[in-house]
């Protein structure tokens, strides 16, 4: 081996060096460096599930959300709906009301117009007689010609035309 530039003292004592080293690092830092790696794969595992977990609870959440979001859309038009039927039903209720007022302040318009035609009629029925009792008091108190009693006859018609106007 000498003559390959190897001396064999030193060559078993490296030897023996390499292996107490070895022994050494395997009892302090190889366990230690194994159990470290061991441990980041699990760690890593449990990172992945809990990503996956995560993940899973995220696509649940957007299902939910949007399950929710569908359910508040029909209940929202379910309510339009309702609103806009009360309302319908509140302006027919209205109208109705308003028609019936209506007709009821014509009722009463036309009474009181009949009930003021018939006041006149009665007005001018006792301004007329009132009239022809004058007209015929004064023919007789004057016993005027036929001609002046035409003229006064006509004088009182017109006035009485005049009043029923």
């Amino acid at each position: 081996m000498e003559t390959l530039g190897i001396n064999l003292v030193s060559f078993i004592a490296q030897l023996v060096n390499f292996i107490i080293l070895f022994i050494i690092l395997k009892k302090l830092v190889f366990k230690t460096v194994v159990d470290l790696i061991a441990k980041m794969r699990k760690q890593s595992k449990d990172t992945e599930k809990y990503q996956q977990e995560i993940t899973i609870e995220r696509e649940n959440i957007v299902k939910l959300k949007a399950k929710e979001l569908a359910d508040a859309r029909k209940e929202a038009q379910i309510l339009l709906e309702k609103t806009k039927a009360e309302a319908e039903n509140k302006k027919k209720m209205l109208l109705t009301e308003a028609e019936t007022k209506a007709l009821r302040i014509i009722k009463e318009a036309k009474a009181e117009a009949e009930s003021l035609k018939t006041q006149l009629m009665k007005k001018a029925e006792e301004y007329s007689a009132n009239l022809a009792i004058k007209i015929a008091s004064k023919l007789i108190a004057e016993k005027l010609e036929t001609g002046k009693q035409h003229a006064v006859i006509n004088k009182a018609i017109a006035e009485l035309k005049r009043v029923e106007l």
